[in-house]
């Protein structure tokens, strides 16, 4: 009776290892193939332009890309967040590599073309905008797996015109479809 116990018990055992041995592998895999994981520019990118950056923040970004034979699409979502004082007018923003000319609001409406802005941010707004990159040619380029782009807007405010460039890139995973 103590022997069927004692052999219960390491067959136990052993199904327990082999099953934490096989969770083990699966993280390993998890992270291996997820580039968000393994690259430290996100955090640092991300940290940046939503805490440091100034006049204007982004509070998030994502990016979405869309190839076929013939073009290239990627949509670069920014949430741009106004943290001072006073109202700041968005009228350029730029964006490297790439070919960003559209912005548009969530609801799919038109904000214009990149270099030709007129949005309005009061203190302590954010918005939600979508910069689109379109190329076409079988050459086109699309972002890579972990995109990284040189960010940069031109705004005015009661003081006059200004521009920021972002000390840090933003750089984000392409989710590509």
């Amino acid at each position: 009776m103590r022997r069927r116990a004692a052999q219960s018990s390491a067959e136990y055992m052993l199904i327990l290892g082999a099953i934490f041995v096989i969770a083990l592998i699966v993280i390993a895999l998890l992270n291996f193939y997820n580039p968000a994981i393994a690259d430290p520019r996100l955090s640092s990118s991300q940290s940046y332009w939503s805490s440091n950056a100034h006049p204007l923040q982004v509070r998030d970004f994502s990016l979405d890309s869309y190839r076929s034979p013939v073009q290239a699409d990627a949509n670069l979502t920014l949430v741009i967040k106004n943290p001072s004082t006073q109202e700041i007018t968005l009228r350029n923003i730029t964006l490297s590599p790439g070919s960003f000319r559209n912005v548009y609001y969530t609801n799919g409406s038109s904000a214009g073309l990149v270099d030709s802005l007129s949005i309005p941010f009061s203190p302590g707004e954010e918005l939600t905008l979508i910069a689109q990159h379109h190329e076409a040619g079988s050459g086109a380029y699309l972002p890579p797996n972990v995109a990284e782009f040189s960010l940069g807007f031109k705004y005015n405010t009661a003081l006059g015109p200004g521009y920021q460039n972002g000390s840090v890139p933003v750089v984000v995973v392409n989710r590509m479809h």
